[in-house]
């Protein structure tokens, strides 16, 4: 369909530039040089105008008699141009529409790799084998809504669905409002990740005042091992924005607050503050005429900085609030196992502990609920959750993190070791199957980072799923919870024969039916989220047509689907 795609940076530097034939390659390259004086003019036009800034889509640039040129501008004035043959007079403008959308979303995907320097070109390998899907089409039958016509022979019209194609790239741009919505969940963001934090350094007092050493240390590696990451993640990417010119200039006070809150190792709450400041200064601007232009700048830090802190947040649940919440759940269940631990049990700790367990699983669903919601805010090209569906994927992840932290704590009290093996070799079998089948991710410049990747994510999914790219996610997520579920059963086995039912009765039953149960909530909340809650619910894969009453003019010759595939 197009023969040549090119990105260009906002100093109209080259960043990328590819093209089916090679042959024709110089010739293209000055055709899309070309095309940048139309792009500013038409940026410059529509400024003076008072147009919708938030226009993407710049359409057709200028036309030859061998080709067609069309444009598109970021809202960091990054610019990707589409050059196609002027012969293929069958191609629309909602299929450019589309093929600059799912540019746009691949584009995002490379350069949210943590690893990616701004302004380098990029060279990805995997970036250039979508690119070119893209260009040859095989990407975008795997949108195609399929149509399905009665058997009597037909004409249709595609302008009837036309205008409704065109609304749907809107969507999201109506609804940049910086609402109450938002602030419960940034706010939810804070109170969560302060309250797991100040019970974990509560029991550290209690675990150094009582002389329990081994305790004390367990706690404390998963304090500070979890703070320097995320404080060295933090840092980096204040740098990497510090080197994008298109971000501006830093004040030397706000350095000072970020050095002052990456010291005390507390890097996602100054994410989370500098998202509430940026969505008051976006609802600010917004009903501000002189300042209008301004909204979208603002919104848009506040995505940056939200998806920065929920990206953090990921760091926390994975590497604080899980082995917490399984470390403080194993010593708790070992203390009240049988009678004569429960004479010696500190009524004051074992409270603790318990609080600390509950506050590390309600920190790690909302965690994984944040991430997702704000992945979905961030991407010009997601529908985003609603209230009920956030909070019906938060019981999801709650109960998904109670049945995996149950059943792993209970393996633990009797046979710590076997949990770490099983731990273990879950982790590698993870890490081995992202690396042989789920590498194609454009977030990774090189083979070393896609392996790096599924190493961590393999560790993150000892305890819960998250999809290393766009696509249909239902098989995936089939196969990952009968993993689990063969793992969970086997721990209850494991518990119910090694420990006794006399010592404890309440515990020895209790804790098997909660594991069982929570697992079967799991699963009911995610599929409820699925089927009623879940963002593309609303959109009709299959168009089918079987009424001879309806008019050739009601009837669509073909329609194509937004690239809109979630991971969450």
């Amino acid at each position: 369909m197009a023969v040549c795609v090119a990105i260009i940076g906002k100093d109209n530097s080259p960043k990328y530039f590819t093209c089916l034939n090679p042959y024709d390659e110089l010739n293209l390259q000055y055709k899309v040089l070309s095309s940048l004086d139309v792009v500013e003019e038409k940026l410059n036009s529509g400024a003076k105008s008072g147009s919708d800034i938030r226009e993407l889509y710049l359409g057709m640039l200028y036309s030859l008699e061998t080709h067609k040129i069309y444009g598109y501008v970021t809202n960091t004035k990054i610019k990707f141009v589409i050059i196609v043959d002027s012969t293929n007079i069958a191609i629309r403008d909602n299929e450019i529409r589309s093929m600059f959308r799912k540019l746009h979303s691949i584009y995002a995907d490379y350069v949210c790799n943590p690893f990616h320097i701004p302004g380098d070109q990029i060279t990805s390998k995997t970036f250039d084998e979508r690119v070119k899907n893209i260009m040859t089409e095989r990407e975008m039958a795997e949108d195609c809504t399929v149509v399905r016509f009665s058997a009597e022979p037909s004409t249709a019209r595609i302008e009837n669905l036309k205008h409704q194609n065109d609304s749907n790239d809107k969507i999201t741009e109506a609804n940049q409002t910086f609402g109450a919505f938002y602030v419960i969940c940034i706010a939810l963001s804070i109170i969560t990740y302060i309250l797991d934090l100040v019970l974990a350094c509560i029991l550290l007092y209690f675990y150094s005042v009582h002389g329990q050493g081994v305790y004390f240390g367990l706690t404390l590696t998963f304090v500070l091992v979890p703070a320097l990451f995320m404080t060295a993640f933090s840092l980096r990417w204040y740098i990497v924005d510090h080197d994008d010119p298109s971000l501006g200039k830093i004040a030397l006070w706000q350095w000072i607050v970020r050095i002052i809150f990456l010291l005390l190792q507390v890097s996602p709450l100054l994410r989370y503050i500098d998202t509430l400041i940026y969505g008051l200064k976006s609802s600010i601007a917004k009903r501000t005429a002189s300042l209008d232009q301004w909204q979208l700048v603002y919104y848009r830090r506040m995505l940056d900085e939200d998806t920065n802190g929920a990206l953090l947040r990921l760091f926390h649940c994975f590497l604080h609030a899980a082995p917490q919440a399984i470390i403080q759940l194993t010593l708790l269940i070992r203390t009240i196992a049988t009678a004569e631990k429960r004479a010696n049990l500190n009524t004051d700790v074992a409270i603790l502990q318990a609080w600390t367990v509950i506050a590390a699983l309600v920190s790690i669903a909302w965690s994984l609920t944040s991430y997702h919601r704000s992945v979905r805010y961030a991407r010009d090209d997601k529908e985003k959750v609603h209230v009920l569906g956030t909070f019906i994927a938060f019981c999801w992840h709650l109960m998904s993190a109670v049945s995996r932290v149950l059943a792993l704590s209970l393996l633990a009290a009797i046979f710590p070791v076997w949990m770490g093996v099983i731990c273990a070799l879950h982790w590698g079998m993870m890490a081995m199957w992202l690396a042989l089948g789920q590498h194609q991710t454009a977030a990774c410049s090189n083979r070393c980072e896609e392996l790096l990747l599924s190493a961590a994510l393999g560790l993150a999914y000892v305890l819960a799923f998250i999809s290393p790219r766009d696509g249909p996610t239902r098989y995936v997520y089939l196969a990952y919870y009968l993993v689990c579920f063969m793992e969970n059963t086997g721990a209850l086995v494991v518990w119910c024969v090694a420990s006794n039912s006399s010592h404890n009765p309440i515990l020895y039953y209790g804790a098997a039916g909660a594991q069982v149960l929570a697992f079967l909530l799991a699963i009911m909340f995610m599929l409820v989220y699925y089927r009623y809650c879940h963002p593309s619910t609303g959109r009709n894969k299959i168009l089918e047509i079987t009424d001879p009453s309806v008019s050739d003019y009601d009837k669509p010759e073909y329609s194509k689907s937004h690239a809109r595939r979630s991971c969450s």
